[in-house]
């Protein structure tokens, strides 16, 4: 595994400690201002502004967030993480 896949690899994973956490600006901080965000079955959001839009009410208002890791496939240059 290449050092760029496995710091692809362990941004995820402080990526999902932030979503458990409920840490809107955690989040925000490890995405791109073009950020396109995807999560079944919440409609696409594109930039941050809109991510913030939907997570500033919804996140407070979850009791708990267990993120699980599954495998995940990682180009070896460390530009694009696929999880599940």
């Amino acid at each position: 595994m290449t050092q760029a896949r496995q710091q692809a690899e362990a941004l995820v994973l402080k990526f999902a400690k932030a979503w458990e956490r409920c840490d809107v600006d955690a989040i925000l901080q490890m995405v791109t201002p073009d950020v396109v965000y995807q999560n079944v079955p919440v409609p696409e959001m594109h930039g941050k502004d809109a991510m913030r839009a939907f997570m500033t009410p919804t996140l407070p208002a979850l009791k708990s967030m267990t993120w699980e890791s599954r495998p995940s496939l990682a180009d070896p240059e460390g530009r694009q993480v696929l999880t599940e």
